[in-house]
């Protein structure tokens, strides 16, 4: 679990990467969001050892563009 945010009301997107210590490739999986801010995920332990992770938070623009365009159709603003 992470708090992830930025400046503004983006919208965002993270994903967790990890790795076992005998591996030299990331592996990845998203995050979801929870509640303001709060992010969660898990990643599968497939054999004892060291595991190392980190967090890769991001602004969606995309994201953020659909979501207000939406907004907009909502209440008809004009879109032309």
């Amino acid at each position: 679990e992470a708090d992830i945010f930025a400046d503004g009301h983006d919208v965002l997107d993270a994903r967790l990467l990890y790795k076992h210590e005998s591996e030299d490739e990331w592996s990845s999986v998203r995050m979801t969001l929870i509640n303001n801010d709060h992010w969660f995920t898990d990643f599968p332990v497939t054999e004892m050892g060291l595991y190392a992770f980190k967090l890769e938070g991001w602004v969606d623009a995309f994201g953020t563009w659909r979501r207000d365009f939406a907004r907009r159709l909502e209440v008809n603003q004009g879109i032309e």
